[in-house]
């Protein structure tokens, strides 16, 4: 509860926050190719349309013309935000603070494991960097991340308790997403191995008129899969909170 509390408090904070305080950007003063009201010179413009490229349906719809403002304003309009480090994602928006308390936004490229690797852009280039989780907040400033997915348009993520019942309704197709070796160590009766390393190979295997739940071992994988699924034109598709460590904890109890 206290996390929950300081996390509303600090997406309220930037909510409301004066611009001038928090980033002091230009992204819309520039010339010549525009992206959603931002120039596609500065970062915000360059970054919102890369997020937009697995974000679902028609994307950014927020309010705010500057970054200041995105976080909370992506939270009321339903879009996952997040403040811990550890919860980055690949095509997440992230934003910090640099030395001066000007804001700056990139994205987020790949995770692997703690460390994550993602863009920001200096004087119109594209940098590109890596870091520990560990020590974004400190090295980076970080605030925190806007996911490229929804809660209102869609359902991203079921409990374990409303996956079951589907299982056992088959009332879903379920995608199992780890690794072969993972899946040959147990899994879901019935569910289908498709790795995420080959997920984008295999589409045409996956229904797009039925209900399709992804899991893999504890719940990023799927939320993966589940953003390239949504991009690849699936809406019915959502990940299994937990993974297959909760779905075994759910068998125990």
């Amino acid at each position: 509860m206290k996390n929950f509390i300081c996390k509303t408090g600090l997406i309220a904070m930037l909510l409301f926050m004066p611009y001038q305080q928090a980033f002091a950007c230009d992204c819309c003063s520039g010339t010549g190719p525009q992206y959603k009201g931002h120039s596609m010179s500065d970062a915000s413009g360059y970054f919102l349309q890369e997020f937009d490229k697995v974000a679902p349906g028609r994307g950014v719809d927020w309010d705010g013309a500057i970054p200041d403002i995105w976080l909370g304003s992506a939270f009321e309009k339903g879009w996952i935000v997040k403040t811990s480090p550890g919860s980055a994602i690949p095509g997440a928006l992230i934003l910090g603070l640099d030395q001066s308390q000007n804001g700056w936004a990139g994205i987020v490229r790949e995770v692997c494991g703690d460390k994550i690797v993602f863009e920001t852009m200096d004087k119109g280039k594209v940098v590109r960097h890596q870091a520990a989780t560990a020590t974004l907040k400190q090295d980076f400033n970080l605030i925190g991340y806007i996911w490229p997915m929804r809660l209102q348009d869609h359902v991203q993520q079921i409990s374990t308790e409303q996956a079951r019942e589907a299982w056992q309704n088959k009332a879903a197709i379920f995608i199992d997403v780890r690794t072969a070796d993972e899946y040959k160590q147990g899994h879901i009766p019935g569910a289908a191995s498709i790795p995420l390393a080959v997920l984008k190979n295999r589409l045409t295997e996956i229904p797009k008129d039925k209900k399709v739940l992804l899991i893999c071992h504890g719940g990023k994988s799927s939320s993966q899969a589940n953003i390239i699924l949504q991009s690849c034109g699936f809406a019915n598709t959502c990940s299994i909170q937990g993974g297959m460590l909760e779905w075994r904890r759910s068998v125990e109890k």
